[in-house]
Protein backbone atom coordinates (compact mmCIF):
# COMPACT_ATOMS: atom_id res chain seq x y z
CA UNK A 1 0.00 0.00 0.00
CA UNK A 2 2.94 2.33 0.52
CA UNK A 3 3.46 2.58 -3.24
CA UNK A 4 -0.16 3.67 -3.65
CA UNK A 5 0.30 6.35 -0.99
CA UNK A 6 3.48 7.51 -2.70
CA UNK A 7 1.86 7.62 -6.14
CA UNK A 8 -1.04 9.65 -4.79
CA UNK A 9 1.22 12.05 -2.87
CA UNK A 10 3.48 12.52 -5.90
CA UNK A 11 0.58 13.21 -8.23
CA UNK A 12 -0.98 15.63 -5.74
CA UNK A 13 2.35 17.46 -5.39
CA UNK A 14 2.66 17.76 -9.19
CA UNK A 15 -0.94 18.88 -9.56
CA UNK A 16 -1.77 15.83 -11.69
CA UNK A 17 -4.32 13.15 -11.13
CA UNK A 18 -3.23 9.54 -10.89
CA UNK A 19 -5.37 6.45 -10.71
CA UNK A 20 -3.96 4.29 -7.92
CA UNK A 21 -6.40 1.59 -8.99
CA UNK A 22 -3.88 0.69 -11.69
CA UNK A 23 -1.84 -1.06 -8.98
CA UNK A 24 -4.38 -3.86 -8.71
CA UNK A 25 -5.90 -3.56 -12.19
CA UNK A 26 -3.35 -3.81 -14.97
CA UNK A 27 -5.93 -2.63 -17.50
CA UNK A 28 -6.59 0.66 -15.70
CA UNK A 29 -4.92 3.83 -16.98
CA UNK A 30 -2.66 5.21 -14.25
CA UNK A 31 -2.71 8.74 -15.63
CA UNK A 32 1.09 8.78 -15.25
CA UNK A 33 3.28 9.52 -18.28
CA UNK A 34 4.81 6.21 -19.45
CA UNK A 35 2.57 4.47 -16.92
CA UNK A 36 2.21 1.13 -18.76
CA UNK A 37 5.96 0.89 -19.31
CA UNK A 38 6.74 1.79 -15.70
CA UNK A 39 4.21 -0.74 -14.40
CA UNK A 40 5.83 -3.37 -16.63
CA UNK A 41 9.22 -2.56 -15.05
CA UNK A 42 7.73 -2.83 -11.56
CA UNK A 43 6.11 -6.17 -12.41
CA UNK A 44 9.34 -7.50 -13.90
CA UNK A 45 11.31 -6.54 -10.78
CA UNK A 46 8.69 -8.11 -8.52
CA UNK A 47 8.26 -11.33 -10.49
CA UNK A 48 11.97 -11.73 -11.34
CA UNK A 49 11.13 -13.27 -14.72
CA UNK A 50 14.07 -12.75 -17.13
CA UNK A 51 11.85 -12.71 -20.23
CA UNK A 52 9.40 -10.25 -18.71
CA UNK A 53 12.31 -8.14 -17.48
CA UNK A 54 13.88 -7.96 -20.94
CA UNK A 55 10.54 -7.09 -22.57
CA UNK A 56 9.86 -4.38 -19.99
CA UNK A 57 13.31 -2.85 -20.43
CA UNK A 58 12.92 -2.84 -24.21
CA UNK A 59 9.47 -1.24 -23.96
CA UNK A 60 10.68 1.52 -21.64
CA UNK A 61 13.87 2.27 -23.56
CA UNK A 62 11.74 2.63 -26.71
CA UNK A 63 10.05 5.69 -25.17
CA UNK A 64 12.61 6.90 -22.59
CA UNK A 65 16.38 7.17 -22.44
CA UNK A 66 18.74 4.71 -20.75
CA UNK A 67 19.28 6.83 -17.58
CA UNK A 68 15.49 7.07 -17.07
CA UNK A 69 15.17 3.32 -17.52
CA UNK A 70 17.94 2.70 -14.99
CA UNK A 71 16.24 5.02 -12.49
CA UNK A 72 12.90 3.25 -12.98
CA UNK A 73 14.52 -0.13 -12.34
CA UNK A 74 16.34 1.21 -9.26
CA UNK A 75 13.17 2.72 -7.79
CA UNK A 76 11.20 -0.48 -8.41
CA UNK A 77 13.94 -2.62 -6.91
CA UNK A 78 14.16 -0.35 -3.86
CA UNK A 79 10.40 -0.62 -3.26
CA UNK A 80 10.64 -4.40 -3.59
CA UNK A 81 13.49 -4.43 -1.08
CA UNK A 82 11.58 -2.28 1.41
CA UNK A 83 8.40 -4.34 1.04
CA UNK A 84 10.27 -7.61 1.64
CA UNK A 85 12.11 -6.15 4.62
CA UNK A 86 8.92 -4.84 6.24
CA UNK A 87 7.07 -8.10 5.54
CA UNK A 88 9.98 -10.10 6.98
CA UNK A 89 9.96 -8.01 10.13
CA UNK A 90 6.20 -8.35 10.45
CA UNK A 91 5.64 -4.60 10.33
CA UNK A 92 1.97 -3.70 10.13
CA UNK A 93 0.86 -0.58 8.27
CA UNK A 94 -2.14 0.50 10.34
CA UNK A 95 -2.08 4.12 9.18
CA UNK A 96 -2.81 3.46 5.52
CA UNK A 97 -5.43 5.87 4.23
CA UNK A 98 -8.71 3.90 3.80
CA UNK A 99 -9.47 5.98 0.70
CA UNK A 100 -6.25 4.73 -0.92
CA UNK A 101 -7.02 1.14 0.09
CA UNK A 102 -10.43 1.43 -1.55
CA UNK A 103 -9.02 3.07 -4.69
CA UNK A 104 -6.44 0.32 -5.10
CA UNK A 105 -9.08 -2.34 -4.60
CA UNK A 106 -7.15 -4.05 -1.83
CA UNK A 107 -9.13 -6.24 0.51
CA UNK A 108 -7.07 -7.32 3.53
CA UNK A 109 -7.53 -10.90 4.66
Amino acid sequence: MSHAELLRASSDHLGRSANVGCISNVFADSGVPLGPQLLAIADAVTLRDPDERDDAIMALTAVADIPATIRAIAVSANFQLMNRLLDGLGVDLPNVDPEVVAAVGFEPA
